[in-house]
């Protein structure tokens, strides 16, 4: 009998994927014919010079924004075909987002900013777990504070404890979190990495720090003026760039 090789679905992907902004003399092109899939189970780092379509690439494949045209995928899933309310589900209950801005609701304290998505998609929260991940990031104590008695340093904590909460199967992470990662200890790191081989959990990141990146991503894209000039294994980027600016960035 022959060996069959499974190959699994991407954790998410685009195709043809891209995004134009305004009208006439104000036409801005931010994501142009992107075509890119991420793989599960990996770290997968996006980096690339303001105004190159990090952000709005990740945003229109988490299902935060819409293409122009193209389609975006979550596993088998075309985010393309949902209407708002499945699109809002499929985001609750599969996808964790660490914001730049945090985005916590200044009116809840920590622990119910933590589990909001969990109570809102109706689900039951997981306490131990939640307990786990808040324990890890160094939270347990101020799970009872509002946002404005936090530091920012610790509203950053409450966002990755919310992005893991409902142990998604990706999560996607905003501008300036890679850093971050490492000022919370390196047990986050640890954390994401035994939640990837036991979950199979993908993390899509944006990233500038080529330390933090080269450490913990398995795979690099690399955009410049909304296109993806380059994707590789982070060891072939780092070892044979193949583009003038990843060339400059390294």
């Amino acid at each position: 009998m022959n060996d069959v090789t499974v190959v699994s679905a991407p954790a998410a992907r685009a195709s043809n994927a891209s995004k134009i902004y305004g009208k006439g003399d104000t036409l801005v092109t931010a994501l142009d014919s992107v075509d890119v899939a991420f793989q599960a189970g990996k770290f997968s780092a996006i980096m690339g010079p303001s105004g190159s379509g990090k952000s709005t690439l990740m945003h229109c494949m988490a299902g935060l924004d819409n293409l122009s045209s193209g389609k975006v995928f979550i596993g088998e899933t075309d985010l393309t075909e949902l209407n708002e309310k499945e699109l809002t589900l499929l985001r609750r209950s599969n996808v964790g987002f660490i914001f730049q801005s945090f985005n916590l609701v200044p009116t809840l304290n920590a622990l119910e900013n933590i589990t909001l998505p969990i109570d809102l998609s109706g689900n039951a929260v997981d306490t131990d777990w939640v307990n786990q991940v808040t324990g890890v990031v160094n939270l347990s104590d101020r799970l009872s504070h509002k946002p404005n008695e936090l530091s920012g340093g610790q509203q950053q904590r409450v966002a990755v404890s919310r992005a893991l909460a409902s142990k998604p199967n990706i999560i996607f992470a905003d501008e300036n979190v890679s850093a971050f990662y490492f000022s919370i200890k390196a047990q986050i790191i640890n954390l994401m990495m035994d939640l990837q081989e036991e979950f199979d959990l993908s993390i899509i990141f944006i990233a500038h720090d080529l330390s933090v990146v080269k450490h913990i991503s398995d795979r690099i894209g690399v955009m410049y003026n909304g296109e993806l000039v380059e994707i590789n294994d982070t060891d072939a980027i780092f070892e044979s760039p193949k583009h003038d600016y990843t060339k400059e960035l390294l």
